[in-house]
């Protein structure tokens, strides 16, 4: 598999989205959203089968992807949902471009989810982008309380 293409944008690219934290017990949990304006995308310089770094995802986290929506009609695209090693680990190629579409998660973004041992990027692969917004609803659990201390 070769490595994505990421877009280097030539103005800020703001994406919105938000976060309610969730405490569990002995884990930091946080159920996100993040959105995607494509139209923005293209305009600060994202082009053809280029992705785009949507969320930072620290070391020691586990991501679990809860659904990625069409929030507006799509035009002129097709999306997978992924990180930097396979750009659709999460989604895989969707081309419904309707409004309130929700696409189909693969089993790495459903739960347990996938765990990240270094930081990485949840990514958005856009073939031929031009407009709409898409939506990804995620969760990010802290796993360092996992993680056990070796005393000499």
């Amino acid at each position: 598999m070769t490595a994505p293409t990421y877009a280097t944008l030539t103005t800020s690219l703001t994406v919105g989205g938000t976060g309610q934290p969730a405490k569990g017990i002995g884990r930091s949990r946080q159920i996100l959203t993040a959105e995607l304006d494509i139209a923005a995308a293209v305009a600060a310089g994202l082009t053809t089968g280029q992705s785009v770094k949507l969320v930072n995802i620290p070391a020691l986290t586990k991501v679990v992807i809860h659904e990625v929506r069409n929030l507006t009609t799509l035009v002129g695209t097709s999306f997978a949902v992924g990180d930097s090693t396979d750009e659709a680990l999460y989604v895989a190629a969707d081309s419904t471009t309707t409004s309130g579409h929700a696409a189909t998660i693969t089993s790495a973004g459903k739960e347990p989810g996938t765990r990240y041992t270094s930081a990485d990027f949840i990514t958005v692969k856009l073939t031929v982008p031009t407009s709409g917004t898409l939506g990804v609803f995620y969760e990010l659990i802290d796993l360092t309380r996992d993680q056990i201390a070796v005393v000499p």
